[in-house]
């Protein structure tokens, strides 16, 4: 009885750990700000969306950056782990690099590259989708921008765009010493289109010397440039 119990509780362990340790592939993005983007679907264990921050070292990033050449995406594929851990306890990550999607003909280009320094900037559970209209979220810098597209909305379709600020405003407000720091979505009935303006309220914040400077706020003319990344949701 104790031999069966026992075999009972590791077949047990062995699918607690089978059931949170998969993996999570990601679609790296931006330039002067090294982002991921994790490649969601509607069930347990991947149902997150999920925008980190990332560093890499000078010469692995200029590694990087010469494959985010026109037209061309990149994928990475850590080792797998706990996604649930992982946005308790943000911590690096190790695995390939490819140019393309890792799944559709993708080609390795850099192995065992570490993710480090990681920092969560967005996560969002999945629910089942609804027809409600299309939002998208800014992340980035004023100079490198790009739009992501939030799943539950009427398409289920994973899409990253490059993204603009209108010229007059950065002229407006020096943008260059501000971070981006919003949530405020552009919302769009449909999927953004490149060329696609919209107007959008963002917050802005800036650190002085001795203090942290109050967050001010201003409308700006964001628009689509062209598609980094589109897929639909399995």
């Amino acid at each position: 009885m104790k031999v069966l119990i026992s075999f009972l509780f590791l077949c047990l362990l062995s699918f607690h750990t089978y059931a949170v340790e998969a993996t999570h592939g990601m679609v790296l993005f931006g330039q002067e700000k090294l982002m991921a983007y994790h490649l969601p679907m509607y069930h347990k264990i991947h149902n997150k969306q999920v925008v980190f921050e990332y560093t890499l070292s000078a010469e692995l990033k200029a590694k990087l950056l010469s494959y985010m050449t026109e037209g061309q995406f990149l994928t990475f594929v850590p080792a797998p782990f706990d996604l649930e851990v992982f946005l308790l306890k943000p911590h690096a990550l190790v695995g390939d690099v490819y140019a393309g999607h890792f799944e559709k003909d993708g080609v390795v280009v850099m192995e065992n590259v570490t993710l480090d320094n990681v920092k969560v900037l967005y996560q969002r559970t999945l629910i089942k989708p609804n027809a409600q209209a299309n939002h998208y979220l800014l992340f980035g810098t004023p100079s490198d921008l790009y739009e992501v597209h939030l799943l539950n909305g009427g398409l289920q379709v994973d899409h990253i765009l490059k993204a603009s600020v209108n010229a007059s405003d950065i002229a407006t407000v020096n943008l260059t010493n501000y971070a981006i720091n919003t949530y405020s979505p552009v919302i769009s009935e449909e999927l953004l289109n490149e060329k696609d303006e919209s107007i959008i309220e963002l917050f802005f914040e800036v650190a002085c010397r001795r203090r942290l400077c109050d967050p001010i706020s201003k409308k700006l003319k964001v628009s689509a440039e062209k598609t980094y990344f589109k897929d639909d949701v399995m």
